[in-house]
């Protein structure tokens, strides 16, 4: 990481704040009683620097105008009402480069109104969430090179800023996305303030490059067309006829990032609304209407033996359950709906499947998963970050897409959160993230900070007391009431009960064991940590062995534990106790 300065901002240049004995080029600002005094080298003249000092990078120092300059004072002289002059500093930062110095202001801005904000002010709290977006757009689009018209149109009003920095994650590739975003703002002057959410979708999903979708399918595989535009046009034009079966305006950027996913060429999708139609809520039946060819099975051909792959080959070639599950999707997709392509291990081997928001208010993530061979977990890549996420994650994810506006509010206090928190204002990181929870109950990130205040502050009985509460919340999401278990277990140690941390989740292994194999695992896992803790590594060994024993008629599911298993037999000086157990369970 660049080493960060403190830097006072002059009326044109930037002048760094030096080590002694540091030389630059510019000149250098030194303190006398904690009292900064503007020192000229080079024969500048003195200037003094505002008294509102921003971080930036002392590789990367630019002149900042006379324009920035101004407002960063303004800002600094309001005590309230800031919301247009955020987005002014936003838009001019963006526009000069000036990324960093930007977002240290409206930090500033915003820890400074922290401290004496009324958090039961709607108004008050309105204004810190809107200020909080503008920094998250600074942040997020560093160094990306486009036009200042391109940022005005984008940053237009508050709404749209806290849409996009909310839409924009660390995973983007921030500047190859800014990039989209200008194509399609030039590519469609008339209709682009219709199709934002469609833009920002592409943008976010098309800045890194589209693979297929399954290694099995490489063979034939037809990469997507070079020309975005050409997708743009297409769904567009969908969404604007009576063909999408999908109203856009029900689809909200995190929707429709499930749908622009195209890995595929753009006649695929023209071809799918000549030759395949059905409902909506119905689409699920298209998987069996792929023919399965058995016979690649009993040859052990899993990759795709035939020409081209396109949809019609699978139609007259037949197909496994990847090239089903394919179908299924890319077909979903060419009419609007967002869908989703699943593989994960079961009895039996590996299965693809898939998943397909059926009405406005429900996903099916479960099409053609056959539940009786399995198939505990399944995995699919989430197209915006292009990372793996399990089926369990991504149905957390999709039921907070249904509620869009809510948990973009919730997401945007939990940003301010996390800010007051990396300023190290624990009790203002935990009001935001408390107004954060009651928006949207939801918000697991909003949980995670408040945690993280009480057990810094070493309020353990509280935090513990609040991951109970938590787990409540969650009950419904059996991943995120594991994770919240772990959190606890890793309280109750801090807190000097590392017996009770384990006994807990030896409780918590039992709960879980007749419907999720996969968290067993992972919480016996931690259990058996906590038992090497306390120096009791041949009992953690003894609850890992119980677990694959349990597990042994599960098939390929159980890999994943034997390997874990290994890793804690070697942390532990256990390696030839696990050597003589494994020769014996393979047997």
């Amino acid at each position: 990481m660049n080493r960060l300065l403190t830097v006072g901002v002059l009326l044109s240049v930037c002048c760094v704040w030096a080590e002694p004995g540091v030389t630059h080029d510019t000149p250098v600002a030194v303190s006398t009683n904690d009292m900064p005094i503007a020192v000229s080298t080079n024969n500048v003249p003195e200037a003094e620097p505002i008294p509102f000092p921003i971080e930036v990078d002392v590789y990367e120092v630019k002149p900042v105008s006379d324009e920035l300059t101004a407002l960063f004072n303004q800002l600094h002289s309001k005590e309230s009402g800031a919301t247009n002059l955020a987005r002014d500093v936003l838009i001019q930062s963006l526009s000069e480069g000036q990324e960093r110095s930007g977002t240290a202001a409206l930090r500033k801005y915003l820890v400074k109104r922290a401290e004496q904000l009324n958090w039961d002010d709607p108004e008050a709290l309105d204004e810190m969430i809107s200020i909080t977006g503008c920094a998250g757009c600074l942040g997020a689009f560093q160094d990306c090179e486009v036009s200042p018209e391109v940022w005005m149109w984008l940053f237009s009003s508050d709404k749209r800023i806290r849409l996009v920095a909310e839409t924009i994650t660390e995973d983007d590739n921030a500047c190859e996305t800014a990039c989209i975003l200008r194509q399609l703002y030039e590519h469609d002057p008339q209709e682009r303030d219709r199709f934002l959410n469609l833009i920002l979708a592409m943008a976010v999903v098309w800045d890194t490059p589209r693979k297929a979708m399954d290694d099995q399918i490489e063979n034939g595989w037809l990469p997507p067309d070079d020309d975005i535009c050409l997708y743009y046009d297409y769904f567009k034009k969908l969404y604007s006829s009576k063909k999408a079966k999908v109203p856009y305006d029900e689809l909200s950027v995190d929707s429709l990032v499930f749908v622009v996913d195209i890995s595929a060429p753009l006649s695929e999708l023209e071809w799918t609304l000549e030759n395949v139609d059905g409902t909506r809520s119905m689409w699920g039946r298209h998987y069996k209407e792929i023919i399965y060819d058995h016979t690649r099975i009993v040859r052990n051909q899993y990759d795709w033996p035939h020409r081209d792959y396109t949809l019609q080959e699978i139609e007259e070639c037949f197909g496994i359950c990847v090239d089903q599950a394919y179908y299924c999707v890319i077909t979903a997709r060419a009419y609007g709906i967002p869908s989703l392509f699943f593989h994960g291990r079961g009895k039996y081997g590996g299965h693809a499947w898939f998943g397909f928001m059926k009405k406005r208010t429900e996903w099916d993530l479960d099409v053609a998963r056959y539940s009786n061979q399995g198939y505990g977990i399944g995995f699919a890549t989430h197209p915006q970050t292009d990372l793996e996420m399990s089926d369990h994650e991504l149905e957390y994810f999709c039921s907070r897409s249904l509620q869009p506006v809510a948990a973009r509010k919730a997401s945007a206090l939990e940003y301010l959160a996390t800010l007051l928190y990396e300023e190290d204002m624990p009790e203002e990181a935990q009001q935001a993230a408390q107004r954060s929870r009651q928006t949207d109950s939801l918000c697991e990130a909003a949980w995670k900070t408040e945690c993280n205040v009480l057990a810094d502050t070493e309020r353990f009985d509280e935090a513990i007391e609040f991951m109970d509460k938590k787990a409540d919340r969650f009950k419904f999401f059996p991943d995120v009431v594991a994770d919240s278990r772990q959190r606890q277990a890793d309280l109750f140690t801090q807190s000097g009960n590392p017996e009770q941390a384990e006994k807990m989740l030896r409780r918590e292994v039992a709960k879980v064991a007749s419907k999720r194999g996969d968290l067993q695992q992972k919480l016996v896992i931690a259990q058996a940590e906590q038992l090497l803790e306390q120096g009791k590594g041949q009992e953690g060994l003894a609850v890992i062995e119980k677990i694959l024993y349990e597990q042994q008629n599960e098939g390929a599911k159980v890999y994943a534990l034997i390997v874990e298993y290994k890793r804690f037999a070697k942390r532990a000086g256990l390696d030839k106790n696990a050597d003589s157990f494994l020769k014996n369970y393979y047997r």
